[in-house]
């Protein structure tokens, strides 16, 4: 399964986060610099595993806990639709 951000959202940086507008719920969503990394990573369709690896690579993290972290953010997004599988 592949992921990638869904480009019908408009969305901004601002300093080092990433706002990113649901204009049919009116919220606004923020992510972090690692939210704003994995936001980067997902603007072409990528797998699961891609983002693991490429995060694991850059950050000193126990693989399974970064695993179970990353699945979790997207279940986050997918329930809020700021992903496209």
């Amino acid at each position: 399964m592949k992921i990638k951000r869904n480009n019908k959202l408009p969305w901004r940086v601002i300093d080092d986060t990433v706002y990113i507008v649901n204009p049919a719920s009116s919220y606004l969503y923020s992510l972090n610099p690692l939210g704003r990394r994995i936001w980067d990573l997902i603007s072409k369709p990528v797998t699961l595993e891609f983002i693991i690896d490429k995060l694991y690579s850059e950050y000193d993290v126990d693989k399974e806990t970064l695993k179970d972290d990353i699945e979790e953010f997207f279940r986050i997004m997918g329930t809020h639709h700021l992903i496209a599988n």
